[in-house]
């Protein structure tokens, strides 16, 4: 689907596309390009200059493998299967639901949308040991395994298609080799428990498209880049640590493992459906509680007591009700002013203004009332404060309000304006929340 919509918005001329059918063949780098050669649907060859690359070719990715990186880990020695079912059984479909007999978590996902039926399912579980010699399994044999073991009457009407797999734990060392970054499944696979694996990928690109943007635009200096592996590598191995943990828990048929499930999780969801608790889950599950505070890339007061450099900004309100997120939106920086006194408002906007028009890249500031005192709280605002946020929603730089000690900071990432052999270098300053000043040379 994003594919689609990228060859929709770029259309056959456009400053992007999508080229369908097209195969990498070699990639080799020097100094200063990665060559890359193409093979296309018609057997046509094509040599490819660029700056960089973006391996986002998956799991057997072939630009890994000429890099030649270890896929370090194992695979799982019990394998897997998905169908897609047409089933009536007597559960409500606004729900998620999962199982745990002994030979393994079976899970149930309601399908909506155009093509589904309002009886549609994806069902996911362990295949028996009995079946691993099976080439292909059917929808009896999928009727078979829940009459076995479902906990309700549920009968398949009809299977779409049915798939053996094996899932892995896997990860190389590099995220970055020269010019070529990995992203995705590309640098780390691990198991669906959690379902992280798509959230992963993604964040893994969006922290690098808006670096390498910046750079290629001539608007930041290629020691940005440089902050790629370290914050997203160690969130690949949190992610893959803790879902291999999880799936080796529910997913395993060993008979301890299914008497602590069945003894456990019946108080784990009563414990889960309290709101704070609640809460913890859905934190950890939309990765909203990834940061960070140990990157190169990152500065300012280290140790604030609360909402450090590095950490994602902060969902809060304003007194109008208004969420913060609602302006920290889009692909530009951001630069947050607590101010202490409301008079301090004009002045501020001055000095930002003076100092952010020498730089290339785009932010936009907005000046923090002191009577948003919930707002105060939740950054922990004692003082006068400002915060510069990055395009992902993480903070690069905490500090008292002083355009020197931001300028120290955005000079060794950014690139002023004279400088710059991009274009598109403007500044936008909202000092009133509800009003929106442009400032431009």
């Amino acid at each position: 689907m994003l594919l689609n919509d990228l060859a929709e918005q770029s259309g056959p001329k456009g400053a992007y596309g999508v080229e369908r059918n097209t195969e990498v063949v070699s990639v080799e780098q020097s100094a200063h390009y990665v060559i890359v050669t193409l093979r296309h649907e018609d057997g046509a060859q094509e040599v490819v200059h660029a700056r960089y690359l973006i391996a986002a070719d998956g799991a057997s990715s072939f630009v890994r493998k000429t890099l030649g990186l270890e896929f370090d880990g194992a695979t799982y020695a019990d394998p897997l299967f998905v169908a897609d079912v047409d089933m009536t059984w007597p559960l409500d479909r606004d729900k998620f639901y999962a199982q745990v007999p002994r030979q393994g978590m079976l899970t149930f996902f309601p399908m909506r949308g155009d093509g589904y039926s309002d009886r549609q399912y994806r069902f996911i579980g362990r295949i028996p040991a009995s079946w691993e010699d099976k080439e292909e399994l059917t929808g009896d044999d999928i009727q078979s395994l829940l009459d076995d073991h479902s906990v309700v009457d549920a009968k398949i009407n009809r299977t779409g298609w049915v798939s053996k797999y094996r899932i892995h734990r896997r990860m190389t060392k590099q995220f970055r080799v020269g010019r070529i970054f990995l992203v995705g499944d590309a640098a780390h696979i691990h198991s669906p428990a959690g379902g992280q694996g798509m959230n992963t990928g993604i964040q893994d690109a969006w922290n690098l498209a808006w670096k390498v943007a910046l750079v290629v635009k001539g608007q930041a200096d290629e020691k940005l880049l440089e902050s790629y592996e370290p914050e997203r590598m160690p969130v690949a191995k949190a992610v893959l640590n803790g879902s291999d943990k999880g799936f080796s828990f529910i997913g395993s048929p060993n008979s301890v493992f299914h008497l602590l499930r069945s003894a456990l999780l019946p108080r784990l969801t009563d414990i889960a459906s309290r709101e704070n608790v609640g809460k913890g889950i859905f934190k950890f599950l939309s990765q909203t509680w990834i940061g960070y505070r140990k990157s190169p890339a990152v500065d300012g007061d280290k140790n604030a007591k609360k909402v450090r450099p590095g950490d994602r900004a902060p969902f809060a309100h304003f007194n109008s009700g208004e969420s913060i997120f609602s302006l920290l939106r889009g692909v530009d920086h951001h630069l947050l002013l607590f101010v202490e006194n409301s008079g301090d408002s004009e002045v501020e906007r001055a000095r930002a203004k003076s100092l952010l028009t020498t730089y290339a890249f785009k932010t936009h500031v907005y000046v923090i009332d002191p009577a948003e005192r919930s707002l105060r709280g939740v950054y922990g605002v004692v003082t006068p404060t400002a915060f510069f946020i990055r395009p992902d929603g993480h903070i690069a730089w905490r500090g008292e309000i002083n355009r020197h000690n931001l300028a120290s900071y955005l000079d060794r990432f950014y690139t002023r304006r004279k400088r710059c052999r991009g274009a598109g270098s403007g500044y936008t300053a909202d000092f009133s929340r509800g009003r929106r000043l442009g400032f431009r040379a």
